[in-house]
């Protein structure tokens, strides 16, 4: 809805005058519908309750001081009206909701019969006494996302939302897939559960989201500083940097025992280190992490995703494939055009991978080169003292050019050469461009949107679908009135809840590095 227009099955490839590939949100309205639905009349004016209702519970977040109860019931009760209309008008634009399901039948038929296009899996219960079928789950892939990954960096964003691996065990890379999600019990279940590969090494890592851990923290602890200094320690790259603010955390915590009873049944809200380090320091932490990260600190594609596929949300379930469906066009249509054109122009590696190399290159005047072992390429870097920066410079780096590691950490952890190695390669007269992962290759990124889908089928050509007949589960349906369909804002994004409310609180908002 909104900015975007589904288009039929008849002009689904036309996606060039339906889709704008480059926004990346969905507008949460559409305009002409609330006005036709409200008979004309005006709607602005409700924006800021409609957002309150969006973000939760309506009468929980508009204190009684603000309106009085007649306009509270009022609003709320046409907004439900609005919501009521507009589904109706999906209905008739996009078909009955559980005709829909069958649709999907045939809808996945006819992707498949496409040169196998689609991968799908579903879960249904078959009801005996009427010849129907409840539709627990449908999960679907299109086979060229799964095909093209084997071009991408092997990192995998994935929130708390059930999850099913589709034939990602075609596509691992030699060196194994990282799985990025918060510590959902089901994620790190599959995770665990994975087979290994014929040597017995594994071939998924999982790491946990900062966000998500720096949230739980703080959630135990309630103490902005302390939150701060976890998420330092998060985002250290090398460990001696990790170990001292971990220190600083372990002295809070010893002080804080010292004016506590042994037997205090709350003792653990007083032990910040313990918490810390009772997960393993490979999930959580960039110095331990191993280089599985590129990184990837957070979900926040993940988010991204949930953001563009908002509005789908409230489509029929077959509409809902067909939006991914055409929102995948337009991406490997545009980006594959936008690669080529970089291409063209001699570009070779993307613009996130040279943006940090040239800013890598600038720090290299002041560093010095010492050399250690030639045959094993071993070399000392050691950076010019400046008082200006909060670690005093005049740090020293060991350099390991045959395994592509710094002492640094950066240069393993998200696979460019930082400045440290710069300036051995530089010294070594090797161009430092070509110690750049390939994954961040214009030639990786071309491959990856290579692949063209296949114009659809007319739907008058689909394949019919035996019985059972699928129906919706009543136990999953939404209860009446408009969903909840924003994220609810907490402490991550700098917002505390309170009892009525929620208020921003600058001591909570995270200060990140820039992704």
């Amino acid at each position: 809805m909104g900015s975007y227009m589904l288009p039929s099955q008849d002009h689904a490839a036309n996606t060039g005058e339906t889709l704008q590939p480059q926004e990346t949100h969905l507008e949460e309205e559409d305009k002409d519908e609330d006005h036709a639905a409200n008979n004309g009349k005006n709607l602005e004016d409700m924006d800021e309750y409609e957002e309150r209702i969006e973000q939760g519970n309506f009468h929980r977040d508009v204190d009684d001081h603000e309106l009085i109860p007649n306009l509270k019931r009022k609003i709320w009760s046409t907004m439900m009206k609005v919501w009521d209309t507009k589904q109706k008008a999906i209905a008739k634009i996009f078909g009955d909701w559980e005709e829909s399901y069958q649709r999907l039948r045939k809808l996945l038929l006819a992707y498949l019969d496409q040169d196998s296009s689609i991968q799908y899996n579903y879960y249904t219960i078959p009801r005996g006494i009427d010849g129907t079928a409840l539709l627990c789950y449908e999960f679907w892939a299109f086979a060229l996302c799964i095909a093209t990954f084997r071009y991408c960096r092997p990192v995998i964003s994935i929130d708390g939302t059930h999850f099913v691996w589709i034939s990602i065990e075609h596509v691992i890379p030699n060196e194994g897939i990282c799985i990025i999600s918060n510590r959902h019990n089901g994620i790190k279940c599959a995770i665990a559960e994975w087979p290994r590969s014929e040597d017995e090494s594994l071939q998924v890592f999982h790491r946990y989201c900062l966000r998500h851990v720096a949230s739980n923290f703080n959630t135990h602890f309630d103490d902005p500083s302390l939150k701060a200094l976890a998420l330092k320690a998060r985002y250290a790259t090398y460990e001696a940097k990790f170990e001292s603010i971990v220190q600083t955390v372990k002295d809070v915590e010893i002080n804080a025992l010292r004016s506590v009873e042994p037997n205090d049944p709350h003792i653990a809200r007083y032990m910040p280190y313990t918490y810390l380090i009772s997960e393993d320091l490979d999930k959580w932490t960039q110095s331990h992490d191993g280089g599985r990260r590129y990184g990837a600190m957070t979900t926040n594609i993940s988010e991204c995703f949930n953001g563009v596929l908002k509005g789908a949300r409230s489509l029929p379930i077959a509409a809902m494939v067909e939006f991914t469906w055409c929102k995948l066009v337009a991406y490997f249509h545009d980006r594959h055009k936008e690669i080529t054109s970089y291409l063209s122009q001699g570009n070779v590696w993307s613009d996130y991978a040279m943006g940090i190399y040239t800013k890598n290159v600038q720090k290299i005047s002041g560093h010095t080169l010492r050399n250690f072992n030639h045959e094993t390429s071993v070399y000392q870097v050691v950076t010019l003292y400046n008082d200006h920066r909060g670690g005093g410079g005049n740090h020293s780096h060991e350099v390991h050019v045959f395994d592509r590691t710094c002492g640094c950490g950066k240069w393993q952890n998200i696979k460019i050469p930082c400045s440290h190695a710069i300036k051995v390669l530089q010294g070594l007269h090797l161009d430092a461009t070509s110690y750049i992962d390939p994954c961040y290759n214009l030639e990786n990124a071309i491959q990856t949107y290579a692949h063209q889908f296949v114009v659809p089928k007319s739907e008058s050509l689909w394949r019919d679908v035996r019985r059972p007949r699928w129906v919706p589960n009543p136990q999953l349906l939404w209860a009446s009135g408009r969903p909840v369909k924003s994220r609810i804002r907490n402490e991550m994004d700098g917002v505390r809840r309170e009892r009525g409310s929620r208020r921003e609180d600058s001591d909570l908002r995270e200060i990140q590095p820039r992704q």
